[in-house]
């Protein structure tokens, strides 16, 4: 059965729409980390125009209380069993405990709560906010400015304590940085914004795993795989979860409907706005290369559904980073030219399926796949 989500990002109460346990322990920074260790890419500039990114937090999905009981909290049977498998071959002790998967979603929860999470491209934090419902600690990540201001302002003028939320301005590929600075605040260690001599000689040798789990929502497609991958074994405990995901394109109940997304979709004013990094996305995630830990890695697919208006699914639309190219080429008003020919076509498909036919009246559900890839590090 699909899990239910909403399509917004609440700007007074952010709590998870399945509900949860709070936990706000999170010691305040307020300091940025150096942006000169941190070079943006090119890609990232498509979700960095203020108009665009207020769109993005109003109306993008957000993922359901299941999906990460289910999915990004939990390591597969199959990958534990071989874990423990290979242990035993290579006559090594180790925990049974550490080994074992969680019996049940009440003990699983139990860990989790004193987990340390990392969410990275985290964009206006959708993601991070359900993370910091279960995790002792989670920190928001994005190369997006913007993005991070508008985060911040949920985290500000929310009715909610989020003492456990921290957001940066920072790049997938370099995650060190972000590490060694809450490793001291971690450890509850007065923190140094610089590293010394002996540290820079052995830079490499530094133990920077502190954190459980490293999730990106929607964002992996834009990294640079190599890099980001080997960054994320630099700062992962062992034992720590490593989980990515995106969306594809909704499907309608209504034929009418659905066909008419998957002509806007392929239109030819959106051709040439496209980026390359779409194929990832076309193709589910199923060709993501340099994933580490391949001996552990599991994919899922997990869908979502939500009751929407028309409003509602052409503000989603208007998230997408094509529409924001066709603005930088053709300008704004272009842009609402395009999107009201095509809230049009889609409003006529879904009124023949309405009894009534009033555009008011119109509410229509959505299935919305999830792919998911999740691995682990090994523990040794």
């Amino acid at each position: 059965m699909p899990s239910r989500s909403t399509f917004s990002m609440p700007t007074k109460s952010c709590t998870n729409n399945d509900g949860g346990d709070d936990q706000t322990i999170f010691p305040s920074t307020g300091h940025e980390i150096n942006n000169k260790e941190f070079q943006g890419h090119g890609q990232f500039s498509l979700f960095e125009d203020r108009d665009h990114t207020l769109r993005y937090s109003v109306y993008r999905p957000k993922y359901p209380k299941r999906m990460y009981e289910e999915h990004v909290f939990t390591k597969s049977v199959s990958s534990m069993h071989a874990h423990v498998n290979r242990v035993m071959n290579e006559n090594c002790d180790h925990e049974e405990s550490q080994t074992q998967p969680s019996p049940n979603i009440d003990s699983l929860l139990k860990t989790v709560k004193h987990w340390i999470a990392l969410d990275v491209g985290c964009g206006s934090g959708q993601a991070t906010f359900d993370l910091s419902l279960y995790c002792k600690y989670v920190i928001g990540v994005d190369p997006s400015q913007n993005q991070i201001s508008i985060a911040r302002r949920h985290l500000k003028e929310s009715h909610h304590a989020w003492n456990n939320v921290e957001f940066e301005v920072g790049v997938a590929e370099n995650l060190e940085s972000l590490a060694r600075k809450y490793k001291y605040l971690i450890e509850g260690n007065e923190q140094t914004n610089h590293v010394d001599e002996a540290s820079k000689e052995n830079v490499n040798d530094e133990n920077l795993e502190i954190f459980d789990l490293i999730v990106s929502s929607s964002s992996l497609h834009w990294f640079d795989f190599e890099k980001f991958f080997h960054s994320v074994d630099r700062v992962l405990k062992k034992g720590g979860n490593l989980v990515s995901w995106c969306y594809g394109l909704p499907n309608f109940e209504s034929e009418l409907a659905q066909q008419s997304l998957l002509e806007f979709y392929h239109c030819e004013a959106l051709k040439g706005c496209w980026t390359e990094r779409r194929f990832h996305i076309d193709t589910e995630y199923k060709y993501i290369p340099h994933i580490p830990y391949p001996q552990n890695k599991e994919y899922v697919v997990h869908t979502i559904s939500q009751t929407l208006t028309l409003d509602q699914f052409i503000g989603y639309i208007g998230t997408w980073s094509a529409l924001n190219i066709y603005i930088e080429k053709h300008g704004k008003e272009k842009c609402k030219e395009l999107l009201n020919d095509f809230r049009t076509k889609l409003r006529h498909a879904l009124c023949k399926d309405n009894e009534s036919g009033e555009e008011d009246s119109i509410r229509f559900e959505i299935h919305l796949p999830v792919w998911i890839i999740k691995t682990w590090k090994p523990y040794f």
